[in-house]
């Protein structure tokens, strides 16, 4: 017997869902090119939504129709299809998932005149200020817990440094300049909810290392953004950074993934935060093998994608590479991780 489930699209929701021992679909891991997406040009930095269910719009950096070294924030739609086949056994159904179909589309620029410019944007992040899950009311379709979503940024415009970190909230009509900028390269920012601390890369000064800026008295995201700088806020968090270069930290939950070039070309890495720390950071081939190359992996984005009350949840790496066999430049793959890849 073959199913198919084709999943629909929400915004920015996530459902409630029952106890994983209630489960018996299994997601096979996977690594798919997304070639609706991608094109002659550079397509990377993807960022998805704070929560990801069935289907969501992503945005990336693409200097697709530009000059090479100018490049915007465009938007992009990515669906699964999961075809599994079933059997019947007393009675009752077992099912083992055979594979998730990757349906990828661009749809164009995003936030033209605001999100973009003459400039370079690069590195967009997604963080909804709320630390609960979204609800919906299966009856009425109402959105159970609002989200409020702040979108950041680097550009290298005029008014900062080289790069800088900028952001927006959803009602916005201008980007705000993170108050911890330098006259250095400032980018590729991600926030991590448990300590209130945003994370960052820069090269200030010498190679490209992550640094942290932390929110000690847990003021509101954007208050805290735009507060004048604090030297003792400023820290380069121990055992991430090596004497190469560490760049495009993205953390979701507990979970920093970031790129090294400490073998060469870069790679992707990943740490976990444990008793007040992050633990010393392990190639992601160790969980997905032959997911680095020996061309460049970057800018990679990690997130949870909920499919139905019978699935696992798996964790989901979006990234982009330089590897052969792509459209031509930097290339947007996604990756699905094994269930519990991480535990």
């Amino acid at each position: 017997m073959k199913k198919i489930i084709v999943l629909p699209v929400f915004s920015f929701i996530l459902l409630s869902c029952p106890l994983k021992d209630d489960r018996y679909l299994h997601i096979n891991p996977g690594l798919y090119n997304l070639s609706g997406i991608n094109t002659e040009a550079d397509d990377y930095n993807a960022a998805p939504p704070p929560h990801f269910y069935y289907a969501q719009h992503i945005i990336y950096s693409t200097n697709y129709g530009l000059s090479g070294s100018d490049f915007d924030i465009w938007e992009a739609s990515i669906r699964f299809e999961i075809d599994y086949p079933g059997s019947y056994d007393g009675g009752e159904e077992t099912v083992t998932l055979s594979e998730a179909y990757i349906i990828n589309s661009r749809i164009g620029p995003y936030l033209d005149g605001i999100y973009n410019s003459e400039y370079t944007e690069y590195g967009p992040y997604i963080l909804d200020t709320y630390s609960e899950l979204f609800h919906i009311n299966y009856q009425t379709d109402e959105v159970l817990t609002d989200p409020e979503i702040l979108y950041l940024l680097a550009s290298n415009r005029p008014d900062g440094g080289d790069f800088d970190i900028y952001f927006i909230n959803q009602q916005g009509d201008e980007l705000s300049s993170f108050c911890g900028n330098s006259d250095y390269d400032d980018y590729y920012p991600t926030y991590h909810k448990s300590t209130g601390t945003l994370y960052f890369s820069s090269n200030r000064p010498g190679n490209d290392d992550i640094f942290a800026y932390a929110n000690p008295e847990a003021k509101p995201i954007e208050e805290f953004l735009n507060d004048a700088v604090n030297a003792d806020a400023l820290s380069v968090p121990p055992g991430l950074n090596t004497e190469s270069n560490e760049r495009c930290p993205f953390i979701a939950g507990d979970i920093m993934v970031f790129v090294s070039d400490t073998a060469g070309s870069f790679d992707i890495y990943y740490s976990i935060y444990r008793d007040g720390v992050w633990t010393a950071p392990v190639n992601m081939d160790e969980i997905y093998p032959g997911i680095n190359t020996s061309s460049d992996e970057y800018r990679p984005s990690l997130f949870r994608a909920y499919y139905n009350d019978r699935t696992d949840d798996n964790d989901v790496l979006i990234f982009s590479s330089n590897r052969d066999g792509g459209a031509g430049g930097f290339d947007l793959y996604l990756c699905i991780l094994p269930a519990d890849a991480f535990e």
